[in-house]
């Protein structure tokens, strides 16, 4: 079989073996009340004085103007946000956010001094439209800190002070999504309108697709784990009352009752959050109402009027003292949930979440408030309040599972026990991906459970199964490729390099469209020439906005995937490129855009339309081109209006030669 790996697969798989060889890895508690924290801090005291449904006022240090504004614009980090997190291991509030095309943050708060502080900024934030959304959650047992990067398919996990990059979740990019960390599932979840339910597992390192897409909006969603329940509900957003079920098996029911309002992350959408006492979801809104989703009746229902302003609002559950804290451009504000301290709950653990093939394992549990519990799953029968035992022989991933009832209810844990992989796995990696025509770059690489290796693309021939050396001298783009195999299979990963062009971005040349050069080089990366244009074809390269209506003449024609961020180009050339053959150029042009940019005055308005599923209408104008001739099209007229997108029609076949794929 063959496995195509991100670069930091093998490491990851070497330091966890090594890691279980040397230690027992003990699942966290995600059920239990933590009996660390600050009993006489600022945050505690504050708790301790209010009453199960009471808000108040917070007085915290540090959380003012200058935190939360994006470095001196006119907006805020704050602004389309929902969550920000807990880390009960050191009692702190960690949150990411960005303003409107400003800088990104990354700020936190501290319990032991009442303290919020702006943490240093890592070599990857940038400026763009990157709103933190439902981007931020964590995982409660190790404390690591994920954030999911706007409009892309990288996800930054961030633990001890450290950033790492995951391996890029497969299906389309979307504007934003939901993330969330499923312990039960020991992974992250994203939840995405467009690459549909996905599964990041941090044992084997890898991607699942858990459910293709599922009714909720296009962007503005959220999702929200319950610990007690042990689901996450996601969905809303974009206008959408939809709200969908992710239970710990990994079964996706959308089935479950519609929100009583719209949900999501902004400022008119309700903001959710789960109650440590029961499990259920609460919805708070900004017309100072708020509704309660009953997971076991399946039930929405009003349930509190509190004045809580929920406008351009982060928001984070503190299980220790059972408060939410809102933040928002106003201040800081407690809203105190019911007591979790009687509660029915069980913590399963396992001396190791990785074993060999046939090996066994300890599982050991805890439990309180409880007076009956049954395993199922991996294990089955009656078990104690409380004990410990070996596991049978696991020869595949499987999942122990234990339930205790008690007199407030049934409460359960689960953990999954993984077969180490020993498939092979192949890491390469270059020094540099752009550079210079004529230079070299050092390419190193590294296998495991392989026995020998071999280069193709850029470079050829057999390799030792780890090393490193210098590449030929590179004058185009370039993809290096290296197959590594074992007793069990095969595993291939590529670089690829490009040529700096001095921020001239090319895109090579497809059947008609030829020397396709882009002038945007801060977007110019999400353009592509692409073939058979088709409804339901995402527009653009950073957006998931597709097609809904395209008249005839343009189905299945070759056109230009523009990037929506090149609306903010300002130069006199955005874009050239040349035909192959004689040709009509069309222009799909926003028509909220009502000063046309002078460039397209030369172009005729064909009465025709395309529309997307904003909905957003686009005029077809279009104009004539001899074969060889130079297209040089400028800027989009408008950045706030969607980017203009090409489409090429020959008008004289004859000449084209046609293959299987591009040049």
């Amino acid at each position: 079989m063959s496995h195509i790996m991100n670069s930091s697969t093998a490491a990851k798989y070497l330091l966890t073996i090594l890691f279980l060889c040397n230690f027992s890895f003990i699942q966290a508690n995600t059920n239990a009340k933590f009996i660390t924290g600050f009993p006489d801090s600022a945050l505690s005291i504050a708790a301790a004085s209010m009453e199960v449904g009471e808000s108040m006022i917070f007085d915290t240090i540090g959380f003012d103007y200058d935190l939360v504004n994006a470095c001196g614009a006119s907006t805020f980090i704050v602004d389309w946000a929902r969550d920000a997190v807990w880390n009960s291991f050191n009692q702190e509030i960690h949150f990411i956010g960005q303003g409107h095309y400003a800088c990104q943050k990354h700020i936190k708060y501290l319990e032991n001094d009442n303290t919020w502080y702006e943490v240093s900024r890592a070599d990857w934030e940038d400026v763009g439209i990157r709103h933190a959304y439902e981007h931020n959650t964590i995982d409660t047992g190790t404390g690591a800190f994920y954030y999911g990067r706007y409009n892309s398919k990288s996800i930054k996990k961030y633990l001890n002070g450290n950033w790492t990059t995951l391996p890029s979740f497969p299906g389309p990019r979307a504007i934003t999504r939901a993330i969330e960390y499923f312990p039960e599932m020991n992974g992250l979840v994203v939840l995405d309108s467009q690459a549909g339910i996905l599964l990041f597992n941090e044992i084997t390192d890898e991607w699942s697709v858990l459910s293709g897409p599922v009714e909720m909006g296009a962007y503005h969603v959220f999702a929200e784990y319950s610990p007690v329940h042990k689901v996450i509900i996601f969905g809303g957003g974009n206008g959408s009352t939809k709200v969908n079920k992710l239970t710990a098996d990994g079964t996706v029911d959308t089935n479950i009752a519609d929100s009583p309002v719209v949900l999501g992350v902004a400022s008119n959408q309700g903001l959710v959050q789960v109650d440590t006492s029961t499990g259920n979801f609460l919805a708070f809104l900004d017309n100072n109402t708020q509704y309660e989703y009953d997971v076991a009746s399946d039930s929405w229902s009003f349930f509190d009027d509190e004045n809580i302003s929920i406008s351009s609002t982060i928001s984070v559950v503190i299980p220790e003292y059972d408060v939410i804290l809102f933040a928002s451009r106003s201040g800081v504000t407690l809203y105190k949930l019911g007591d979790s301290s009687g509660l029915t709950s069980v913590t399963l653990d396992t001396s190791s979440i990785l074993v060999n093939s046939g090996e066994t394992t300890t599982l050991s549990w805890n439990s309180s408030n409880t007076n009956s519990c049954e395993a199922s799953g991996g294990w089955s029968g009656s078990r104690a309040t409380s004990g410990s035992e070996s596991s049978p022989a696991i020869t595949n991933s499987t999942t122990f599972t234990l339930t205790c009832t008690g007199v407030t209810g049934i409460s359960s844990d689960s953990v999954t026990i993984n077969v180490v992989n020993t498939d092979p796995v192949v890491s390469l990696s270059a020094s540099s991906t752009l550079v210079d025509s004529g230079d070299t770059i050092t390419l190193s690489w590294d296998s495991i459970n392989t026995n020998s290796c071999l280069a193709s693309g850029g470079w050829s021939g057999t390799r030792g199964v780890s090393g490193s050396e210098t590449s030929p001298a590179i004058t185009t783009t370039t993809n290096f490729v290296l197959t590594c195999s074992g007793d069990t299979g095969s595993s291939s990963d590529t670089v690829t390099v490009s040529i700096d062009n001095g921020g001239v971005i090319s895109l090579g040349s497809g059947l008609i469209i030829t020397n396709a050069l882009v002038y945007d080089a801060n977007n110019g990366s999400d353009w592509s020439i692409s073939a058979n244009l088709q409804i339901a074809n995402s527009m653009y390269g950073d957006r998931s906005f597709r097609f809904s209506q395209i008249p005839a003449n343009l189905i299945g024609q070759e056109w230009l995937s523009t990037a929506n961020d090149s609306k903010s180009f300002v130069g006199e050339k955005l874009v050239e490129f040349s035909v192959a053959v004689n040709a009509e150029v069309f222009i799909l042009h926003r028509d909220d855009i009502s000063n046309k940019p002078n460039w397209l005055s030369s172009w005729v308005d064909t009465g025709n339309d395309v529309i997307n599923d904003e909905p957003k209408t686009y005029s077809i104008f279009s104009r004539s081109f001899n074969a060889g001739e130079q297209v040089s099209l400028g800027s989009n007229g408008s950045a706030t209006s969607g980017m203009y997108i090409v489409v090429v029609v020959a008008t004289q076949t004859s000449e084209l030669i046609f293959t299987s794929g591009f040049e």
